[in-house]
């Protein structure tokens, strides 16, 4: 096999179930523009799907249901995290778009753990084409393999109205799907899979559905000669302490990595790191790693030492011989800037506020007066708060 794809459904839920705790319990619906973007995988079952409003999924969500709303950068982060993974065990790979990943196969076992720990679906097959779609039909923490000669009878049990399911083949960022014509034009005519419709001329296709004609020769019909670029991740800071004597202790290690955070964050400047990764480098083991993508962007150094100790303690084992340490500050942002207030805000208040809206959205509510009413339960109203 060739080619290796990694697909994440409902990446944008996917991402608040890998970094927000009450998401790790509850299904959680995400939310942009007052329309579903992403759901649960249970939450299916009751009809909520992406698309819908998000006024109708609150009328049909079951009770714990969270709702939460888009964060693009967050997303990114989390995006920048799994790439890093994938990244650690081949240099060849390319990201199509966020829930979607291209890769030069590698040892079957450690593909089938990657895709376990990140209950992601994997499918590996000669072709990329081939590879994207057989993820599309694999369960989350799976790896399916296609090989060469069962290619056409893997064509042969996929759907024509599972097209409508394929977003952005071809093009990195592209996000469209195939239209309702196509899908539902085929089985008219008796192509009613892609084993089906595969002996169509690519001018016939053309013709008949334009573009959507085109994308779908080239998924039948993908190139041989295609290749898998070398990945170049993003910019990251990176810096390390090796000991003099090995250590087990996390009093001895912490101020070791408190000391290269503090040269970290005078690197950072005016940017902000949303993923920081804790290296340990064993003198009896296998080098391991841990990392953490933040709910948002920081450059707060007890923050950062808060979650370097975290990921520490999560990392050693008994019998540990650490003798270097190394710390990465990556999925940089620029600093936000802010509208300075003209009068003193007592900033506690303000910050506890944000922080509870981002994580329960119209849960804070303020009163609101209407004199003039006619009616006396409509003089006064709890409105949403809105952060500023």
């Amino acid at each position: 096999m060739r080619f290796g794809c990694l697909y994440i459904p409902s990446f944008s839920a996917w991402v608040f179930e890998q970094v927000d705790a009450a998401a790790r319990v509850a299904p959680v619906i995400v939310v942009a523009s007052e329309q579903v973007l992403a759901v649960s995988r249970r939450l299916r079952a009751a009809g909520i799907v992406e698309g819908i409003s998000a006024e109708r999924a609150e009328r049909l969500m079951p009770a714990g249901t969270l709702i939460r709303h888009r964060d693009g950068e967050l997303e990114q982060a989390a995006w920048d995290d799994v790439l890093h993974e994938i990244n650690t065990y081949t240099p060849f790979m390319e990201p199509d778009r966020p829930g979607r990943a291209y890769f030069k196969p590698f040892g079957m076992e450690d593909v089938r753990a990657l895709s376990a720990r990140m209950q992601a679906q994997v499918a590996l097959a000669p072709h990329r084409a081939t590879a994207m779609l057989a993820a599309m039909r694999t369960a989350p923490g799976n790896v399916v393999a296609v090989r060469p000669h069962h290619v056409r009878a893997f064509l042969d049990r996929f759907e024509i109205e599972r097209l409508a399911e394929v977003r952005g083949f071809g093009t990195a960022g592209d996000v469209r799907s195939f239209s309702e014509e196509i899908t539902e034009q085929l089985p008219l005519f008796g192509f009613d899979t892609l084993g089906a419709a595969f002996g169509l001329a690519h001018r016939h296709l053309k013709a008949q559905f334009g573009a959507d004609g085109d994308r779908l020769y080239r998924l039948l019909h993908p190139d041989d000669a295609e290749s898998m670029p070398l990945y170049q991740p993003p910019p990251a800071i990176s810096r390390a302490y090796e000991f003099d004597q090995p250590c087990s202790e996390p009093g001895e290690m912490l101020p070791a990595l408190e000391f290269i955070l503090k040269q970290a964050i005078a690197e950072l400047k005016d940017n902000a790191a949303q993923r920081v990764k804790v290296t340990l480098h064993d003198r009896l083991r296998p080098t391991s790693f841990a990392c953490r993508v933040l709910p948002e962007p920081s450059s707060d150094p007890r923050r950062l030492l808060g979650t370097i100790e975290t990921l520490l303690g999560g990392m050693l084992i008994s019998g540990s011989h650490v003798q270097a340490v190394e710390l990465e500050l990556a999925s940089l942002r620029g600093a936000r800037p802010a509208q300075q207030s003209l009068f003193f805000k007592r900033p506690a208040a303000a910050k506890a506020i944000e922080a509870v809206h981002r994580r329960y959205p119209d849960a804070i509510r303020h009163p609101a007066t209407m004199p003039n009413a006619v009616f006396e339960e409509e003089r006064s109203s709890l409105e949403t708060f809105e952060t500023r």
